[in-house]
């Protein structure tokens, strides 16, 4: 059967990202043949009912796909000739298979993306789900093997990640006012007589909330009730305090205090002023003295502790600075580039090799070229391994405040891919990079395949060339990166016993 293929077929974009793929997710290892390898990413926001009603129990993780249909090709029976194929669907159940989503009833679409891959949407009222699924392979002879999928699959083994997993926040559904209840759909709340509606948003989690507060204000609203009588200025309260039944306050002055109904002249009478009150005092002061002393000495005393803790602070403040410096001093001598070296196993007999050069310079670098040489039990020149795939590539790495350098064919987040050149073979491989930004980093990955499957070390050791002269520590030692893995079954040395 021929399948489609594409350089960058089956390579993982959710999570676990290079140098370290994950395969599986979004499913949890260990997944069964016959998905394995079909899906690229998901993502499910479900709607729990066992949240609004103690009668029913909340989904339990972990959910699994129990069913998948229109992601393969191999059907059961042939589709007669004319008739549509159908569209794609997708159930999920709990831990106690109880479904969760089934996307029969959910609206449906589905996306080409980047030329390798498919994204197929269900959404209903309260229920999402997302899936990207590959639909090329890499070139032949590569990993993972090329297989097909049935058309309606029931996966023996396909457990959902839990980051896959969201749930959707309660939210209302019904309300229930005076002899109405069960009320669904769209509310619409207006301030009726003596009421006022306000709205308080907050954002929490990157969640918006609204809280309706409503309150009944004389007069708030759509204004009085017509068949109300306005009230008229009278006290109800003081402090609180209501009135006698017959609606009278009693006020008793206390301790220096005094109250009195003022007087007013009218021409020659002296009058008490209706419904007015004046209420004084005639309060000496209550502390003497030396009171007023003590407490202004006690102020100094507590002035000269907090003197005291300035003191310190500015001692804390200077020994800051003196650290400051020396951390300064200490970064002059670091140097100016490193190299990185990582030797990374796979399936038998393949070894993924990652390089790595940093620039921490202001200056941008024009030219560096990285010097590998490897060596490993059993290999020679007469049958050495031979690079597979397509897995050389340059990665720049640019700064957030600047835009990235190359075209942004294949740009994710801040990270542009560039090809790169290798030169040599085994035992020493040679890669160039034309330029690295100012603080820019810039990293090369290939993959390598034994001619057989015999347990063996490989130990790789890394230099590097910068503007023409060798990345080296401040004492111009030059910077070697060594590393040692085990393949196809090998066991490193026991320690010798001292």
């Amino acid at each position: 059967m021929a399948f489609n293929r594409h350089p960058e077929g089956r390579q993982p974009i959710g999570v676990a990202q290079q140098p370290f793929p994950c395969y599986d997710y979004p499913l949890v290892a260990p997944v069964s043949a016959d998905i394995q390898y079909l899906l690229a990413d998901l993502k499910l926001v479900y709607d729990d009912p066992g949240m609004y009603s103690d009668d029913v129990d909340t989904f339990k993780l972990p959910f699994r796909i129990d069913l998948l249909r229109g992601l393969g090709s191999i059907v059961s029976s042939p589709i007669p000739e004319g008739q549509p194929i159908p569209r794609a669907d997708c159930r999920i159940v709990d831990a106690d298979d109880r479904t969760v989503l089934d996307t029969a009833v959910s609206v449906h679409a589905s996306y080409a993306l980047a030329g390798r891959l498919r994204l197929f949407i269900w959404q209903s009222e309260r229920n999402s789900l997302y899936i990207v699924a590959h639909t090329h392979w890499s070139d032949e002879g590569t990993f993972p093997p090329a297989q097909d999928y049935a058309f309606e699959l029931v996966p023996e083994r396909a457990i959902l990640d839990a980051r896959t997993v969201i749930g959707a926040p309660r939210v209302v559904r019904s309300l229930s006012a005076l002899s109405f209840s069960g009320i669904t759909g769209d509310f619409h709340f207006a301030a009726g007589y003596n009421y006022l509606i306000d709205v308080e948003s907050e954002t929490t989690a990157l969640r918006q909330r609204n809280r309706l507060i409503m309150s009944a204000i004389p007069g708030a609203g759509e204004g009085v009730f017509q068949d109300c009588e306005q009230a008229g200025s009278a006290i109800h309260t003081i402090g609180g305090v209501v009135p006698t039944a017959d609606g009278k306050f009693f006020l008793q002055a206390d301790d220096c205090t005094w109250i009195r109904q003022p007087i007013i002249e009218i021409e020659d009478d002296r009058l008490l002023r209706p419904h007015s009150l004046q209420i004084g005092d005639n309060c000496k002061p209550c502390c003497d003295c030396i009171d007023y002393a003590r407490t202004a000495i006690n102020l100094y005393r507590l002035q000269q502790k907090y003197k005291g803790i300035g003191n310190a602070l500015n001692d804390v403040r200077d020994s800051y600075h003196r650290a400051r410096r020396k951390w300064a001093d200490r970064k002059a001598l670091r140097p100016a580039y490193d190299i990185e070296l990582r030797l990374i196993p796979q399936f038998c007999p393949q070894l993924d090799i990652y390089v790595q050069i940093n620039n921490a310079t202001s200056e941008p670098i024009n030219g560096a070229t990285f010097a590998l040489t490897l060596e490993a039990d059993g290999v020679s020149i007469a049958n050495p391994p031979e690079i597979v795939g397509s897995y050389l590539q340059m990665f720049i790495r640019p700064t957030p405040t600047e835009p990235p350098r190359y075209l942004p064919n294949n740009f994710h987040g801040t990270t542009s891919t560039i090809p790169g050149t290798a030169h040599g073979s085994w035992p020493t491989y040679v890669f160039d990079i034309v330029y690295i930004g100012p603080r820019e980093s810039a990293h090369a990955k290939f993959r390598l395949q034994f001619q057989d499957c015999s347990p063996k070390s490989v130990t790789g050791s890394l230099q590097a060339n910068v503007n023409g002269f060798p990345v080296a520590f401040e004492n111009g030692s030059p910077i070697v990166r060594e590393q040692t893995v085990y393949l196809c079954g090998a066991e490193p040395p026991e320690a010798e016993e001292e």
